[in-house]
């Protein structure tokens, strides 16, 4: 009898320690996941943040080559963009 027990309570603890080195495993797995995945995102805004950059950088650029133009182009756009709005 106490050899079924004590047989019944190392099956319990080897199902402990096999089910806490699985669940260890998937949480390390899920660190690796959320890392990859933050640094391909840290990379795209980046990327994107460097674009948005030299967009600027362009259009201040062009807005002090040609005031006028910049001003009149950006009246007319707002002029469209109320009417479109008004409706």
């Amino acid at each position: 009898m106490n050899d079924k027990k004590n047989t019944s309570q190392n099956t319990e603890r080897s199902n402990e320690y096999h089910l806490s080195e699985a669940a260890e495993q998937m949480i390390n797995e899920g660190i690796k996941l959320a890392t990859k995945i933050f640094e391909e995102s840290k990379d795209k805004f980046g990327q994107y943040n460097d674009e948005l950059l030299q967009y600027t950088e362009q259009l201040t650029k062009t807005v002090r080559k040609k005031p006028v133009t910049s001003l009149l182009v950006t009246g007319g756009v707002v002029f469209l963009l109320v009417k479109l709005f008004k409706r």
